[in-house]
């Protein structure tokens, strides 16, 4: 009993989490075409990805900012095919609260682009517009000292105290790049160098791990170009190139168990350069990256005064847990009717992913889904039309441990794309890359003010004994709140010893007074 109860008020503190905020809002521009562009015949593909960029908490609300990378593909009113990139700016505020406790917070901001539309308003004037989601995930330190009013004076206050596990984390950000080789012959010598149309690139996590001090960031980029070769062929060549990032952090204060990590990355440009013949990729990455620790803190549940009248102030904790990260692929398909006869083949693929749910099941499994949208160029009759392939994709992955009101973060990319052609209809093989880090939030009552009326004696305490027989369901601390009485002055009889449990009914409780 002694192990349950202490008139020392406890102290310390765990990392709170706040349920992720998510705020839509809507992107649009109009962008006129250089003179030196061809007109717009037919738009083929348009792609857009949200790039994060500053962030600044003005309570309260978090106000973030980026850019809209967007690259629209067209078939030019001669038939050749063009592409052009733009750039949008957006701003979002996101309502955090006012930190008004004073406490310090981190914040995980990530915005998805999805239902990207261009429209050709005139021959060189393109409207633009995007979805976009920006979800904000804070965790910040909570104390847990209660305090005593009005000052305490001559007040022995007991509590009951229990174990709060929790993780604290330090969230990162880095920019590095990656460049390789793109598998194009080059020229003989004297003749005409290919043409590069477009080059897009992304990026993905193969692998986190963790250090009491670090998190070391394993991925790859991958590019594909749409050329046009010097006999006016239109051609496609993929690469791939590895990377790994490693960001470092101060070490933990306290750690009680092995630290875990989580990263999610995007590619945020690619250029491609020419030298002796010879086309270099190399493209620029943005990664955030996550490093929890296991730590634990003892919180007062309840409290009481044995010799004055009191009164507890509950507040609601909500301690957050590292559940566990993954980074994999998962391989979709489907098909599409194709317009228009005769042969045909396809030029080039873009490709979004959206739509995305997540669960988490009772016995631990993360379940993640979503949609591929697959937009393939398909040639023929002398002209290129754009063929959209939309199907499902679904991941499951075991995390270590069942997770209670779970909060889900993730991210997909489909990082390769194969459409062939099949009579009327076009089929569509997909790898798409998913990077997902799951925490649960546990929900506990902890004392945050204890009042004491120094002038009202607690007057149930000057009989000398009493007997209490509990109904089932009372606990020994129950019975202490009850009478006011120390945990010494508590005798049970016929079993009932931990303070937990409800006392066997029938039992017989003494109580002795002062």
């Amino acid at each position: 009993m002694d192990k349950e109860i202490t008139r020392g008020a406890p102290s310390g503190a765990v990392s709170e989490a706040d349920a992720a905020v998510r705020v839509p809002h809507d992107v649009t521009d109009e962008v006129v075409l250089p003179d030196y562009l061809p007109p717009v015949g037919r738009i083929i593909s348009f792609s857009a990805a949200a790039l994060d960029g500053n962030r600044f908490y003005d309570p309260p609300s978090l106000e973030a900012s980026g850019l809209l990378a967007c690259s629209v593909t067209y078939a030019g009113d001669g038939g050749e095919i063009v592409s052009y990139p733009v750039n949008v700016d957006y701003s979002v505020k996101i309502p955090v609260g006012d930190g008004s406790d004073g406490s310090a917070q981190s914040y995980f901001v990530r915005t998805d682009a999805g239902s990207p539309v261009c429209r050709a308003t005139a021959p060189r004037k393109l409207s633009l517009s995007a979805k976009l989601t920006t979800t904000v995930f804070s965790v910040k330190s909570s104390g847990l000292t209660p305090r005593v009013e009005p000052d305490g004076a001559g007040a022995s206050v007991e509590y009951r105290l229990c174990s709060v596990p929790s993780s604290s984390v330090k969230f990162f950000r880095k920019t590095g790049e990656t460049s390789g080789d793109l598998p194009i012959s080059p020229a003989a010598e004297g003749g005409e160098q290919p043409k590069i149309v477009n080059c897009s690139g992304v990026s993905y996590v193969t692998g986190v791990s963790a250090a009491p001090d670090s998190v070391a960031v394993r991925g790859e980029t991958a590019i594909a170009c749409l050329l046009l070769t010097p006999d006016g062929e239109y051609k496609t060549v993929t690469a791939k190139a590895p990377f790994e990032e490693t960001l470092a952090a101060s070490p933990p204060e306290a750690e009680d168990g092995e630290p875990g990590a989580a990263a999610f990355v995007r590619c945020a440009s690619v250029t491609v350069s020419e030298a002796g013949g010879a086309f270099v990729f190399t493209a620029e990455h943005d990664v955030d990256a996550e490093l929890w620790h296991t730590v634990s803190a003892t919180a007062a549940t309840d409290a009481y005064s044995a010799e004055y009248v009191s009164e507890t102030v509950m507040k609601e904790t909500r301690p957050v847990r590292f559940c566990g990260s993954v980074a994999s692929t998962v391989t979709a398909s489907g098909s599409a009717r194709m317009p228009g006869a005769g042969e045909r083949f396809v030029i080039s693929t873009s490709s979004r992913t959206g739509g995305g749910s997540s669960e988490v099941t009772a016995d631990g499994r993360l379940i993640l889904s979503g949609q591929c949208t697959v937009t393939a160029a398909v040639a023929g009759d002398g002209k290129a039309e754009p063929v959209d392939v939309t199907f499902p994709f679904r991941f499951e992955y075991p995390l270590r441990c069942a997770c209670a009101d779970p909060t889900v973060r993730w991210d997909a990319a489909v990082i390769s794309a194969d459409a062939r052609p099949d009579g009327e209809r076009l089929n569509v093989t997909a790898e798409v890359a998913v990077s997902a880090a799951v925490t649960e939030t546990g929900r506990i009552g902890t004392v945050d003010t204890v009042r004491t009326k120094e002038n009202e004696p607690v007057r149930a305490r000057r009989s000398s004994v009493r007997v209490f027989f509990p109904d089932g369901t009372a606990t020994a601390w129950d019975v202490m709140r009850r009478f006011c009485s120390d945990p010494d002055d508590v005798t049970v009889l016929r079993g009932g010893s931990d303070p937990d449990a409800p006392l066997p009914k029938g039992a017989a409780v003494i109580v002795n007074g002062r």
